[in-house]
């Protein structure tokens, strides 16, 4: 997994690097907008809150760029995607994160194939904490996580990024 920690206000050259969506979704939508769609979820856990991501507000607006095979004249409707919010165990080193990916149908458990996460770092992560941060496999084809480990392994990626 690759881990990138970056400030709000960074600017990206490619408009498709999942960290430009990012900065531009945790620009738009605020502590309190988040806490107000996790609002009775337990820590750890996750909301699917893939209607909100789709409906007509454009803050809420992060998808997982994905590559495509195929003539770039061609006409490609992009695969639906699902978005998970994902509230924060009580140690958590992260205040918001986001579970972006392919919706996986044969899989009961909401899992989703080429993962992405997205969150900022909370107090915990010291002189970390107000950074933004992506989570993507190296190599998403043969990448699957399901929103209910999404906390916990982001946790430990976070930690061992931050050694």
């Amino acid at each position: 997994m690759q881990v990138r920690l970056f400030s709000v206000d960074t600017r990206f050259d490619d408009p498709n690097d999942f960290r430009a969506g990012a900065a531009l979704f945790f620009n738009r939508v605020s502590d309190d907008m988040l806490e107000a769609q996790l609002r009775g979820v337990p820590g750890g856990a996750a909301r699917d809150a893939t209607a909100l991501f789709q409906g007509d507000d454009a803050r809420w607006r992060l998808v997982r760029p994905l590559d495509s095979a195929v003539r770039p004249d061609a006409f490609v409707m992009a695969p639906a995607q699902a978005q998970y919010l994902i509230r924060p165990p009580q140690d958590a080193l992260y205040d918001a994160l986001i579970l972006v990916g392919l919706p996986q149908q044969e899989a009961g458990d909401g899992a989703v194939t080429h993962p992405a996460l997205a969150g900022n770092l909370g107090s915990a992560a010291g002189s970390a904490a107000g950074q933004i941060f992506t989570i993507e496999p190296t190599q998403p084809d043969r990448c699957t996580l399901a929103p209910s480990r999404a906390a916990a392994q982001a946790q430990a990626w976070l930690k061992r990024h931050l050694k």
